[in-house]
């Protein structure tokens, strides 16, 4: 008996021993990957950091405007509900920026930084899911990939133009919620409403709304999240948990209502969203053409390729250019062929359970459950991503600028782990008896070379995007030098156009004023009506425009034609015309 007992503390020793051994080997392991983890974030946002302290990429007046709302904030006391003059978005990159325009004063700079803080926390975020829909290992890759980029989807993320630099995260934050209130769910009522599971569901109504006061490009994933809780927690929301998210949903989304409320009817969500939908150059464009510009530029553009060459380039849309066309063709046929698989796959493996009762009783209840669920996710991001693309196709702009426009199908970056994954090694079925070790293998070595062509493109991307830093910086001083001067000469009401007054009235701290026209020189999108007044009640505004731009020109011939042109002190400087009245 002593002897027995002996062995079996040896044993008991040994065991406890070996699980030691496991268990340290297992916290190495995580701690590594939180390590890497940690770095690649870390490069990622250094590198973006320093493009916004070399004023990449160049602002535009629509950013200005965001810096505007940031300004009157801190020192004003406005709270701004909606983008000004946009009633479908909302103003959470102003509210962002405020705490720094309040630390360190108005600048683009400060406008930009509090961007970064959304930037890495999407990486947290999309590694987090990714890692739960399949392995850290892919996780780490994808977080890698998306810490480069092309310059369109860099500069989406750094510049204040509202929407596309939180939609990514707010989406992927809707997923990871979606899939824990329903991995966690169960038919015992304590443990439904237990408060951390009440808590989940106040927090994914919270963000659901507050993604839907940001942009309405939302949508898709809110319903396609809807529809999972309906599959999977059906009781949850017809009970107390629903009246928790709607409760969570409306919180987020007051700002947006109180505003639709308040605003006049030609400038609420239903005016703006039909101006969206119908906006274009005032050209009529067919189906097959915004499907051509979707196919050829938008895609690429939204996922990352590089290279992209001018609409014009492509069949339909222009003259046929074959180097462009195959390569961006080419591009978008493999994210549409790969996404196919994916939901082919996910598809297939729901459908199969569904046919396959007998399967259940192969593994357990909650196993089964867990898999469904996962299926479920995986379906959920592609679906969304595939309804935006629907959606954006009704637009007039998906013909019209489908580069420009690429940015409203900003959240297709969630896919890419999805459709990414059919690519990642031992990912594909298991081989038959009979099958061949050489076609396997052929298979993998084309999967991997893929990904490196794909891993290459990115990090291509990012290089490209470096190379633009002396153009940002160009851009930057010379319109230092224009605010300068304008102050010099005491001009600080004008008249000019959309593009140039906003960033003058934000690069000034509103010192200088302006007005906008139109081609025609009736008023234009004034997007802030004090600004308007302030040059109306100007006795003697100047006019700023680009050296002979279609303005300039025109303002020469209405003053000429009117014999008051002589009224007018002429100085060209930095590329400008100005006309400042004597």
């Amino acid at each position: 008996m002593l002897k027995i007992a002996g062995n079996t503390a040896f044993i008991l020793r040994n065991l406890h021993t070996h699980l030691l051994l496991i268990m340290q080997k297992t916290q190495k392991q995580k701690n590594i990957s939180w390590l890497l983890l940690f770095m690649i974030i870390l490069v990622a946002l250094s590198t973006r950091f320093f493009l916004i302290i070399n004023t990449w990429p160049t602002t535009n007046s629509d950013e200005a405007i965001m810096g505007l709302m940031a300004m009157h904030i801190t020192q004003h006391g406005e709270w701004p509900a909606m983008f000004y003059g946009q009633g479908y978005m909302g103003a959470i990159e102003a509210y962002i920026a405020a705490p720094f325009f309040q630390l360190t004063g108005p600048s683009l700079p400060a406008l930009r930084i509090g961007l970064l803080l959304l930037f890495g926390a999407f990486l947290v975020a999309i590694y987090y899911h990714t890692r739960f829909l399949y392995t850290k290992n892919f996780a780490l890759f994808i977080c890698l990939l998306l810490a480069a980029g092309s310059k369109d989807i860099i500069g989406r993320q750094l510049k204040a133009i509202g929407g596309y630099p939180e939609l990514p995260l707010l989406a992927m934050l809707i997923c990871i919620l979606v899939a824990q209130i329903i991995w966690s769910a169960t038919e015992t009522s304590r443990e439904r409403f237990s408060i951390k599971r009440i808590f989940l569901y106040f927090l994914l109504g919270l963000i659901m709304g507050l993604a839907i006061w940001a942009d309405l490009l939302i949508l898709p994933f809110i319903a396609t999240g809807l529809v999972l809780l309906l599959l999977f927690s059906r009781k949850d929301l017809f009970s107390l948990p629903g009246i928790v998210l709607l409760v969570g949903l409306c919180v987020g989304i007051a700002p947006m209502i109180i505003y639709n409320v308040t605003a006049p009817f030609d400038q609420n969500i239903i005016a703006n969203m039909a101006g969206f939908i119908n906006a274009s150059d005032g050209k009529s464009y067919s189906l097959l053409q915004k499907i051509a510009g979707i196919f050829f530029v938008s895609i690429p553009g939204a996922t990352g390729y590089p290279y992209l060459c001018k609409p014009d380039a492509f069949p339909i849309l222009g003259k046929f250019n074959a180097q462009c066309t195959f390569l961006q063709a080419g591009w978008s046929l493999g994210y549409l062929v790969l996404w196919t698989l994916a939901v082919w796959r996910a598809a297939s493996n729901i459908l199969r359970a569904r046919k396959q009762p007998s399967a259940v009783a192969l593994q357990s209840q909650s196993q089964f459950r867990q898999k469904q669920i996962l299926d479920y996710s995986r379906l959920m991001i592609l679906l969304s991503c595939g309804i935006t693309v629907v959606l954006y196709a009704t637009s007039m702009s998906a013909a019209a600028e489908p580069q420009i426009a690429a940015r409203y199908l900003v959240c297709l970056l969630l896919s890419i782990p999805v459709v990414l994954w059919q690519l990642w090694p031992h990912t594909h079925t298991t081989r038959t008896v009979k099958s061949s070790h050489i076609p396997a293998l052929l298979r993998s070595s084309a999967s991997v070379g893929i990904l490196l062509l794909i891993t290459g493109i990115f990090l291509i991307g990012i290089v490209e995007t470096f190379s633009d830093i002396t153009q940002a910086q160009h851009f930057s001083a010379q319109q230092t030098k224009l605010v300068e001067r304008l102050q010099t000469l005491g001009v600080t009401r004008l008249y000019t156009e959309y593009w140039t007054c906003n960033r003058l009235i934000f690069q000034s701290h509103e010192k200088i004023m302006c007005s906008i026209l139109a081609e025609d020189f009736k008023p234009g999108m004034n997007r802030y009506p004090p600004y308007r007044r302030a040059v109306q009640e100007t006795a003697k505004p100047a006019y700023l425009f680009l050296y002979r731009s279609s303005y300039d020109l025109k303002f020469i011939q209405e003053q000429q034609k009117a014999k008051q042109l002589q009224k007018y002190r002429y100085i060209k400087y930095e590329g400008y015309s100005l006309y400042v009245p004597i």
